[in-house]
């Protein structure tokens, strides 16, 4: 089995992938996908865990299908978040980025094949939101807007250009081995990505539903961790750390 094809397989039985492959069987690709990526943008400082999040807008989603196919996004955001019992929180703050993701509606459904590059999509939507481009809820939309292109068809690996945010979980991790700095924390992030020749995106997913399973007390244990989880036994030596 080649690399991607076991990163496919991996990222198959992730539950945020499955809830977007549930939206697809009754939302159109465009419609859909737009309609996702605003929900992206207002996932965070989240009630409760994500999981129950996803669940939420699953269900929620589909009793929204004749409104989200009809363009109308607003009403169907503000009913999730209304009804939402796990993403109660800065709701006013939430609206109001998703009325200034909502201006860019026309151009996005002119331009979607073009935002089908992710290293667009990722420069329009962080100079849309005026953020930066390794912002997390940037990151996460892009993950998010990749995953929908997978979902109908789309077959390329993430790019290694777009890095992964080092968040609360990656801080915690590298802490817990002694590094503190969160540009050092980067640079161990992508020093592994390039030796396993995967995104830092993909190793950020296929390593946290597992790490807290597994003994990983040096950065050599979460490179030999990921070296099992994709079957790869080429490598000789981890990075040097």
């Amino acid at each position: 089995m080649d690399l991607k094809t076991r990163v496919f397989e991996i990222e198959a039985d992730d539950t945020q992938y499955q809830a977007l492959k549930n939206l697809s069987k009754f939302l159109p690709k465009a419609e859909g996908g737009f309609f996702v990526i605003g929900i992206a943008l207002i996932s965070y400082q989240l009630s409760w865990v994500g999981e129950l999040w996803r669940k939420e807008v699953s269900l929620l989603s589909q009793q929204l299908e004749e409104k989200i196919k009809s363009h109308c996004f607003f009403a169907g955001w503000k009913t999730i978040l209304k009804n939402s019992l796990y993403n109660k929180r800065l709701q006013n703050m939430k609206i109001k980025r998703l009325q200034r993701f909502l201006q860019w509606e026309s151009f996005f459904f002119e331009n979607i094949n073009v935002l089908e590059d992710l290293e667009l999509f990722n420069r329009w939507l962080s100079s849309l939101m005026n953020q930066s481009l390794d912002a997390k809820t940037i990151v996460f939309a892009t993950k998010i807007w990749w995953r929908r292109l997978r979902i109908f068809g789309k077959v390329d690996m993430f790019p290694f250009a777009i890095k992964i945010p080092v968040d609360s979980r990656w801080s915690r991790f590298f802490k817990g081995l002694g590094i503190e700095d969160k540009k050092l924390m980067q640079q161990h992030i992508d020093r592994i990505s390039v030796k396993l020749n995967i995104a830092p995106l993909h190793i950020d997913w296929i390593v946290w539903p597992i790490i807290g399973r597994e003994s990983v007390n040096t950065l050599e244990d979460l490179f030999q961790l990921l070296e099992s989880r994709l079957g790869i036994s080429s490598y000789d030596n981890s990075p040097d750390f």
